[in-house]
């Protein structure tokens, strides 16, 4: 049996997933390097900076990456379980990651992170 050029139209598309909204980061160096991915429509809607980073005229407009090396990769996956609604198991064990966490939310501009931060501190 052949094909005609309207049966083609029930085929899969070439990309099943869209990853245009996928922003990368890593966090970390040498050995301690890791790399994450998140949405990038739900960074920027808590983040002034990952907004402007996003959609103006910086590298990450195009790239979709951010470089994190002095951030340690920990303190990264907390934000990003914050932006899920996940709870950090580091945050009730280590009162430096939090102090390091809430620099990352302010240096994001991500206020309602640096918060949560503040009421984990209290």
């Amino acid at each position: 049996m052949e094909l005609d050029g309207d049966q083609t139209t029930n085929m899969p598309p070439r990309d099943l997933f869209d990853y245009s909204n996928v922003v990368t980061f890593a966090a970390g160096e040498g050995n301690s390097l890791q790399y994450f991915a998140f949405d990038g429509p739900r960074l920027c809607s808590e983040s002034a900076y990952f907004d402007e980073r996003l959609h103006g005229g910086y590298p990450e407009t195009r790239t979709r990456h951010f470089d994190f090396a002095d951030i340690r990769p920990a303190v990264l996956a907390c934000m990003l379980c914050w932006y899920r609604g996940w709870i950090c198991v580091y945050c009730d064990e280590d009162d430096g990651h939090v102090t390091e966490a809430c620099s990352l939310a302010e240096r994001c501009r991500i206020p309602r992170f640096k918060e949560y931060l503040v009421e984990k501190m209290e």
